[in-house]
């Protein structure tokens, strides 16, 4: 508890004002990275508190409530990126590889640790699954079930939203595939990886909801109404969240209500934060490298990382030894990736399928 209090403190210090109050209620670039920063350290806890390293039942939930934001933030970010940009080959590309790349990188990385100094066997078919993110039996890192799941909704997104027809048939074509994912899956995914994806099923058209039609809302709501509705919306959600912790027991729709509940308390309170004019630099950089983050942090907390005995004597000493080499190393892995997806000159002829109204 004590820990957790900390990190509350030491986020809210960190804000400071650097912009002037407009009650836009905008979710732009800086909101979206602190919102990141916010859904790794709940992954990151969540996990901390999974393998028992922290004695803390307040964060069992931790986790899912992290991937749940970041869902929300990916389907949200890809349809502004297509509203303004709409879709092309290089823009695919680039989406992907993004994701992939550093990716494969890492869990290629891995495996030869694992072959090499562990000496354990994988399979020819297993290294080729895992290295392109579509291992559902998570044989090099259980926590990896993300990426074959982010990767199906961009390929679906992206099919879909090339359709010449109105943005609202491609949200409901895109909640349709989202009803497959939970109730009619077409292979035998483990049942790890089959709960998550229906856990989470409707958390990414949701963000891509948002995305359509959230700066409509606000401009309808005028900057009269905009205060009272977002209030309004605020109380109804943590009163959601907190009624709804009592029954996730009963299934997996209340712990997605509860976990959706929780993220769009999250988001509202960072959009106020925001329109008020404050700005926090330090949640800013953890989101700015909360992929690479993802990317590395349950492998070193859980098989890799030398200091990991360090925790049965001292949990206070493994934290802080932990969290400065994850954050070094994800930060380097986010400037390795930089380099290597540098753009180039792009070119002037190829043709986007722009966004219809």
């Amino acid at each position: 508890m004590f820990i957790l209090l900390l990190i509350i403190l030491l986020t809210i210090m960190s804000f400071r004002k650097i912009f002037e109050r407009t009650f836009s209620y905008k979710l732009d670039k800086n909101c979206t990275e602190q919102l990141k920063c916010i859904a790794i350290l709940l992954v990151i806890f969540g996990h901390l508190s999974a393998d028992k390293i922290i004695q803390a039942p307040f964060l069992s939930h931790a986790g899912s409530q992290g991937v749940t934001l970041f869902l929300f933030l990916s389907g949200y970010g890809l349809t502004k990126s297509y509203l303004k940009k709409g879709i092309n080959k290089k823009i695919l590309f680039n989406r992907f590889s993004k994701i992939l790349l550093p990716y494969s990188m890492i869990t290629t990385l891995w495996i030869i640790i694992d072959i090499f100094i562990y000496h354990k066997a994988y399979s020819k078919s297993t290294i080729i699954l895992s290295i392109i993110g579509f291992d559902f039996n998570r044989s090099v890192d259980a926590s990896m079930w993300y990426i074959s799941f982010i990767l199906l909704w961009y390929i679906f997104f992206n099919i879909i939203f090339k359709l010449p027809t109105k943005n609202i048939l491609k949200l409901i074509l895109l909640l349709f595939v989202a009803y497959l994912f939970k109730y009619h899956p077409v292979y035998r995914y483990t049942h790890e990886v089959s709960y998550q994806w229906g856990l989470n099923a409707f958390t990414f058209p949701i963000g891509v909801m948002a995305g359509l039609y959230l700066d409509t809302i606000n401009k309808k709501l005028g900057s009269k109404r905009i205060n009272l509705a977002y209030g309004f919306a605020f109380l109804i959600c943590l009163f959601t969240f907190i009624v709804s912790l009592r029954y996730i027991s009963l299934g997996t729709h209340i712990f997605a209500l509860s976990n959706c509940a929780f993220a769009f308390t999250t988001v509202i309170i960072i959009l106020f934060i925001n329109t008020m004019g404050y700005f926090s630099r330090a949640l800013n950089f953890i989101g700015c490298i909360s992929y690479e983050l993802y990317l590395l942090e349950a492998a070193l907390m859980w098989k890799y990382l030398i200091i990991r005995h360090l925790q049965a004597y001292n949990v206070w000493l493994f934290l802080i030894v932990y969290f400065p080499i994850v954050i070094t190393l994800s930060y380097l892995l986010n400037k390795l990736m930089a380099i290597i997806m540098k753009p180039r000159n792009s070119n002037p002829n190829t043709k986007s399928i722009n966004a219809p109204s």
